[in-house]
């Protein structure tokens, strides 16, 4: 391990250390809530940590209801099966363990109206000869080196009305595509549906309940207006693409577009009942190093917003995407400080409020397991390690912060796919 690296970790758990040790003891401070309401008046005095932990329980309260409204909606979902010439778009590198699955499920798509292109790069020649022999056609990206250059080169040689973009480990389900133009047909420029990490081992479901927890999260940040738009599981227009000057290549080259689309004020659609499924790290480090690029990423989006690379922070859509960004960013760390609280109250014997808000934190990823259970096995007690996600992200985010300042060189991590997309 280099030094920078040890450096890095040592202010990770130095950072995060003294937060939680400083969140623990401002718990121990007394609060004095007076009121007078009608012929009643009175003076409650109970502990910081107390008020603190129910206003977050009562936060995830709110996120689990406004994500299960959407995902358990009985709202008609529109559906096209043919007319507007549609463009799967498939970037690659390295990806021959699992293709094959991506381009078999596009095959078996419901569109009619569909041409399936594989967008490779030049030397993974293992990838490209797997590409070939399988029913779609393939493109050399004329700008190697990223996935947001392959998306471009694609949509320049590619003539269609919309465009389906899919990573190379999703497997996509018949009704997707015909849903999406459903949506697209109503006059939105972008339409996002929601993967389904694949669970069955401890990781795999580690990764679910962490991205469950997100979408929750996520509800929050739609009430403004503010959607994302990715480069997964999602249908744009060409238009769109020349509005917002196509994909650039940045860490996380998709949130980059989610906020050149949220500034340009493009009408997205967003439904997590439309869905694909989606291979999940196989180990912890694989889970660690994918999602500390993530981070990494979204620093560097968050020192754009904040410079207003996007858009002026004067301006509406640049203030919420200048939030959008601060909040993706530090808001996991606040996991440290609810983790000193409910650790304090378990101590003092409140164990009620301590089980109550663990539970609370994981049923996002309950209800969304239940609603996918068609797909992927139902992860039932495993939805506990919701909390820890939550809490592992808040490292990830310290550590992710000391490395992009201090080392990080611009290469990414690549975590392992086996290509076994199917539940166990």
């Amino acid at each position: 391990m280099q030094k920078l690296e040890v450096l890095e970790y040592f202010l990770m758990f130095f950072i995060a250390g003294g937060f939680l040790a400083q969140s623990f003891v401002e718990g121990l401070d007394p609060v004095e809530v007076t009121f007078d309401l009608f012929f009643v008046a009175g003076q409650i005095v109970t502990l910081n940590a107390v008020y603190i932990t129910i206003g977050l329980t009562l936060f995830f309260v709110l996120t689990t209801v406004l994500l299960s409204t959407e995902v358990y909606s009985r709202k008609e979902i529109p559906w096209i099966d043919s007319g507007p010439d549609v463009a799967a778009l498939v970037p690659v590198y390295q990806d021959a363990e699992v293709l094959e699955k991506a381009v078999e499920s596009l095959n078996k798509s419901d569109y009619r109206d569909l041409e399936i292109y594989v967008v490779c790069e030049p030397g993974d020649d293992v990838t490209v000869e797997k590409a070939e022999g399988l029913d779609c056609r393939v493109l050399m990206n004329s700008r190697p080196g990223s996935k947001a250059e392959a998306i471009n080169t694609a949509v320049e040689r590619v003539d269609a009305d919309y465009y389906a973009i899919f990573d190379a480990d999703e497997i996509i389900n018949p009704e997707f595509i015909p849903e999406g133009v459903g949506y697209m047909e109503q006059g939105f420029e972008a339409f996002q549906g929601r993967r389904i990490p694949i669970t069955g081992g401890l990781s795999e479901n580690f990764a679910y309940c962490e991205r469950a927890l997100y979408h929750a999260m996520y509800e929050l940040m739609e009430l403004t207006g503010f959607c994302f738009v990715k480069s997964s599981s999602t249908i744009v227009t060409e238009e769109l693409l020349e509005k917002v000057g196509g994909y650039e290549d940045v860490i996380t080259e998709d949130t980059d577009f989610t906020y050149k689309c949220n500034h340009a004020d493009v009408k997205v659609k967003s439904d997590r009942r439309v869905t694909n499924r989606m291979e999940s790290p196989h180990s912890f480090r694989d889970f660690w190093g994918q999602r500390k690029r993530w981070s990494m990423g979204f620093i560097q989006l968050m020192h754009k917003s904040l410079i207003g690379e996007y858009a002026s922070n004067k301006s509406f859509q640049g203030a919420r995407g200048t939030l959008r960004a601060i909040t993706g960013v530090f808001g996991p760390v606040l996991f440290i400080a609810f983790f000193a609280k409910l650790v304090l109250l378990f101590i003092l014997g409140a164990e009620m409020i301590f089980l109550t808000s663990i539970t609370v934190v994981a049923l996002p990823a309950l209800i969304l397991s239940f609603k996918d259970r068609k797909e992927v096995d139902f992860i039932h007690f495993y939805s506990l390690l919701s909390f820890f996600t939550g809490l592992a992200m808040a490292f990830m985010r310290i550590k992710s912060l000391f490395e992009y300042i201090l080392s990080w060189d611009g290469e990414w991590f690549r975590i392992q796919k086996e290509g076994d997309l199917r539940p166990q």
